[in-house]
């Protein structure tokens, strides 16, 4: 039963049920799991610690006072909303120029406000699209199945290392930049692959690149991922035999 225990760790399934991933299906099945092999359990529950861990160093929270600054936006909007009635004695048509203006003032007021909206929805998007990117990276860090790859480089008596971490079944890639000098001005890292002779670029890195900074690489069976120096902007046509990096992707 010890190998089936084993087996059943090293699957990354305790992964996805993790992360919701299963089926209904699978999932109950891992759960009865759990319930009838303490060796399991005892690997769920560091997992879900690995977890909370990795999530609550990596995540990334808005501005202390965004809600605050969104607040006196609003409120500020909201003043141009005030007219004052005093006026009624007035003239019919300063009464009439009057009203025209508070109705412009709130067609303005209805599109900034939209704008706010439209700004806290973008915000949502962007925490979604973190988070998710975190679970990637929270599999591929933590599945046996991962295969990692250190690859170092001197240049110009400089020291340039980078891990590449490839795994076929979830069928991801990744690589973390754990130290890649600044480059001279108008100079940039390129990473590209190449497949079957075709090249693909996949972008250009940010000059100021921090440690253990992640860079999804996309999936492909039998592919090979670059990392070169190029004159800004990129490189139509990188030559392999100029690459810092090369990682075969398999």
């Amino acid at each position: 039963m010890q190998s089936n225990t084993k087996e059943i760790i090293e699957s990354g399934d305790l992964e996805a049920y993790l992360l919701g991933d299963l089926s209904d299906k699978e999932a109950e099945k891992i759960r009865k799991y759990i319930h009838l092999y303490p060796e399991v359990k005892e690997a769920y529950v560091l997992l879900e610690k690995q977890l909370e861990s990795y999530t609550k160093a990596y995540k990334k929270t808005p501005s202390k006072d965004l809600q605050s600054r969104i607040e006196r936006q609003i409120h500020a909007m909201q003043r141009f909303t005030r007219f004052s009635w005093l006026a009624i004695g007035m003239s019919l048509l300063i009464f009439m120029a009057s009203a025209y203006y508070v109705v412009q003032e709130n067609k303005e007021l209805a599109v900034k406000q939209g704008i706010v909206d439209s700004q806290i929805e973008n915000l949502q998007l962007s925490f979604d699209s973190q988070l998710n990117e975190l679970r990637s990276q929270f599999i591929l860090l933590n599945s046996p199945q991962t295969r990692t790859i250190t690859l170092n480089q001197l240049l110009e008596n400089q020291s340039l290392k980078i891990k590449a971490y490839i795994n076929s079944k979830e069928r991801m890639s990744y690589i973390e930049v754990l130290r890649l000098p600044q480059l001279p001005e108008g100079k940039c890292y390129m990473l590209w692959t190449e497949r079957n002779g075709s090249k693909e670029s996949v972008g250009i890195l940010p000059d100021s690149i921090q440690e253990h900074f992640f860079i999804p690489i996309p999936f492909k069976e039998k592919a090979t991922a670059y990392i070169t120096i190029e004159n800004k902007p990129g490189n139509l046509n990188p030559k392999a035999n100029a690459a810092l990096f090369k990682i075969p992707i398999e």
